[in-house]
């Protein structure tokens, strides 16, 4: 008697211990009306090249138990591309908002925005996401500043399904260089943030996760805690009409030699 009564404990014990680790794995359905939240309205690619097209994403999330339609997107300069994936967040997701910006033309600061109006229930809400970039017109690009890249742009062949760059730390102290964003969906890099020795150069490999044709993203990077040192590197297919990119690592540069009194 006392045996079953054991066994039947161990029982309703497994079962209720069941339940609450089925409970804890699935997810609860958002409930009530829906409720739009963009993460961000605002971004900062820092340096980018000119001639080039850099892209950010912002993200639209439905924290609501209702669909948040998108009504809307629309950007205020010819510059500005924004293609939109889906048009309805429903309960619980997540819709991306990419803005891809064509510096082509484009020298310094510039700032750029576009607006967002999407509807949830009864109410209507229009958005401003903006960006700014400053335009490196020198080549080429990043050859100046905290923080380096060679090569500037990161191009890849339908052959190629990784690419090798090279980032240069140009200051006398160790920096902690931060990757600030990138499109996970289309690149993959090795590390999130790496420390670099004073005037020391590292490589970064970067792979691709979609064919080589059509492909647009950028990587943008900082030394941790320096915002001005951000700068932005392009991703995209490689075309013939643009400079073919080498991806070697860049010498140092040789010490100069003082003059003899002969050559004074």
């Amino acid at each position: 008697m006392m045996q079953r009564k054991i066994e039947m404990t161990y029982r309703t014990l497994s079962y209720l211990f069941a339940l609450l680790l089925l409970s804890g794995c699935v997810a609860k359905t958002p409930t009530g009306p829906p409720k739009p939240k963009l993460d961000s309205t605002s971004f900062n690619f820092g340096r980018i090249p000119t001639n080039t097209v850099i892209t950010h994403t912002y993200r639209l999330t439905n924290e609501g138990g209702d669909s948040v339609v998108i009504e809307k997107l629309r950007t205020h300069c010819g510059c500005t591309k924004a293609p939109l994936s889906d048009s309805v967040v429903g309960p619980g997701e997540m819709v991306p908002i990419e803005l891809r910006f064509n510096a082509r033309g484009y020298r310094g600061q510039t700032t750029k925005s576009a607006s967002i109006t999407y509807r949830f229930g009864e109410d209507i809400k229009t958005e401003r996401l903006s960006f700014n970039a400053t335009a490196d017109t020198t080549t080429p690009a990043f050859q100046t500043g905290e923080l380096g890249a060679t090569p500037p742009i990161a191009e890849f062949t339908d052959s190629a399904k990784e690419v090798e760059l090279w980032l240069t730390n140009r200051v006398a102290t160790e920096r902690e260089v931060v990757i600030v964003d990138y499109q996970s969906d289309r690149i993959k890099l090795p590390w999130k943030s790496k420390k670099i020795g004073p005037k020391e150069t590292v490589k970064i490999t970067i792979k691709r996760l979609v064919p080589a044709e059509g492909l647009v993203a950028s990587i943008t990077l900082e030394m941790s805690g320096r915002p001005n040192t951000r700068i932005t590197i392009p991703v995209r297919e490689y075309s013939a009409q643009s400079r073919p990119t080498v991806h070697t690592k860049p010498s140092s540069p040789k010490p100069v030699k003082p003059l003899t009194p002969w050559q004074m």
